[in-house]
């Protein structure tokens, strides 16, 4: 907190005016995306605090945030294989996967991340929508393009779930 409010200001100390200040410098010098980002999370950590009574007042509560626009971007074909290689070269190779799997199936990244592997007969994927799970059949049955198959069935399957955290094996 001491780069957006100062070296010498306490938390217990932290005023309104203070925030708000700190609020429109920081909306000025970065984005509007990240000063909304960043007094949220002080929201609710400082909600926490005052809580459990670690300080009296929350000088984020009731603070008038903007409204932030939504983001619509669409990737090209080319910036999505980017990305994919990107993170294989960084050594993050089931990072590539995971975004294969959700750029190619059309699904959320919550719903392709905790694949298994006996959900892919060679051909299809099944899996089920979390989010909208009261709304779709229980499970949906995927055709898996050629070249998403051809990555999968090259694969060493190391773990039942297809996406394996590099650095841990899970």
């Amino acid at each position: 907190g001491k780069q957006f409010f100062g070296p010498e200001t306490s938390p217990h100390l932290l005023t309104s005016e203070e925030v708000d200040r700190a609020y429109a410098r920081i909306k000025s010098e970065r984005s509007l995306h990240q000063a909304v980002t960043i007094c949220t999370v002080y929201r609710r950590v400082f909600y926490v605090a005052k809580r459990y009574r670690h300080i009296e007042v929350n000088p984020f509560e009731k603070m008038g945030l903007e409204t932030l626009p939504h983001r619509y971007q669409v990737w090209t074909p080319k910036q999505v294989s980017d990305l994919i290689l990107g993170a294989s070269d960084l050594g993050y190779p089931s990072l590539g996967l995971l975004i294969s799997l959700s750029y190619e199936l059309c699904q959320r990244l919550v719903d392709t991340r905790l694949l298994k592997w006996d959900q892919y007969n060679g051909s299809r994927i099944k899996l089920s929508q979390r989010k909208t799970e009261r709304s779709v059949p229980k499970q949906l049955s995927l055709w898996v393009p050629p070249e998403l198959r051809d990555t999968l069935d090259g694969m060493d399957r190391i773990s039942p779930y297809m996406i394996v955290y590099e650095d841990t094996g899970l």
